[in-house]
């Protein structure tokens, strides 16, 4: 893309629509990246990675800050976006695991004491005893 400039009287945009290229492309073309901005971003994942190798379960907002107490600007896109080219990410629990942690902790509690541990089936609903059980033909499913 050579004879699209920046430098021109014309606007970029208006250069890219004359000759029918998206921006992107000429962006991606002219690579707006410097040498500077690369060390920055190769420093920034060595950061990144000691912190990640000490703290696993950190994710892009908590790396942020992390990074922003270290003295570095940065924002969390691009801690996430390099995180996620180092193929990192963070170790967050999700609803059924949430749940799951609470179950145990309950059944693990000193102060309870249970000569077995409840059934999970205790807790799916029954389906209705009919007379004639040849006749009953209905798929009975948890909620």
């Amino acid at each position: 893309m050579g004879w699209i400039d920046g430098a021109e009287e014309l606007p970029l945009s208006r250069q890219c629509d004359l000759a029918e290229v998206s921006r992107a492309t000429v962006y991606r073309r002219q690579g707006k990246t410097t040498q500077e901005e690369r060390d920055e971003d190769l420093r920034l994942c060595r950061l990144i990675d000691e912190e990640y190798t000490n703290r696993p379960f950190y994710g892009s907002r908590r790396m942020a800050v992390f990074l922003r107490g270290q003295g570095c600007v940065v924002s969390r896109k691009r801690v996430q976006g390099l995180m996620r080219e180092m193929g990192l990410a963070g170790m967050a629990p999700g609803p059924a695991l949430r749940w799951s942690v609470k179950v145990f902790c309950f059944l693990t509690s000193s102060r309870i004491s249970l000569s077995r541990s409840p059934s999970v089936t205790s807790r799916i609903p029954r389906p209705p005893v009919d007379s004639d059980a040849a006749h009953n033909t209905r798929l009975w499913t948890a909620a």
